[in-house]
């Protein structure tokens, strides 16, 4: 009798296509913002600010604070979420929250240095064994860190993930900040140059 075929086998793993990434759970920002719990605030703000946002950038990474965040500066500078928006350095700190690509929970290692869009505000990652992620405020914002209580919202633009904090750089602190931010993120580009060219 002829011999019997061999039995086909499965693909190896490293045959087999990598997965498709899930579709986002929101169409458009505008939906994000409209529809997640605890972030009306952020939504009015970004309106009140005159931002666009997106803000011309393929993806980004919105950390956007809780309503209850909002609502202590709100109380303590005792104005509506309209006036707060014309207070100096509040607009900039929104474009602060924000990270010029997506990033999900999961990538953020500890000890990490996030510069935020415009160069305003940056942060140091704490991952505490067992907890969730923190943002340690640096520079004008130094002091103040941010639990995230809700994370990888995804929409077609990127992801947003709710922490428990405004992060706002007093207008006097902004020009400080700014210069070392831009020096320190030309340095790891260039070290990243070097780390290429001797691979």
């Amino acid at each position: 009798p002829p011999p019997t075929p061999p039995e086909p086998q499965p693909p190896s793993p490293a045959q087999q296509p990598p997965p498709s990434p899930p579709a986002p759970k929101y169409v458009t920002w505008k939906d994000a913002l409209a529809s997640e719990p605890d972030v009306s605030l952020t939504r009015q703000l970004i309106q009140a600010t005159g931002i666009t946002f997106p803000p011309g950038w393929d993806t980004v990474t919105l950390f956007a604070p809780s309503d209850e965040a909002l609502m202590v500066h709100l109380k303590a500078t005792n104005t509506t979420i309209q006036q707060f928006s014309a207070m100096p350095g509040v607009a900039s700190s929104v474009l602060g929250h924000i990270l010029p690509s997506t990033r999900m929970l999961a990538s953020f290692q500890d000890s990490q240095y996030l510069i935020s869009l415009n160069f305003q505000i940056f942060y140091t990652t704490l991952r505490p064994p067992g907890g969730s992620l923190l943002l340690q405020g640096r520079g004008g914002v130094a002091g103040t860190t941010a639990n995230v209580l809700r994370g990888d919202v995804t929409a077609s633009g990127g992801v947003m993930h709710v922490i428990d904090q405004f992060f706002w750089i007093p207008p006097s602190e902004r020009a400080k900040a700014l210069a070392p931010a831009k020096r320190r993120l030309l340095e790891e580009q260039l070290q990243r140059l070097r780390g290429n060219s001797t691979a």
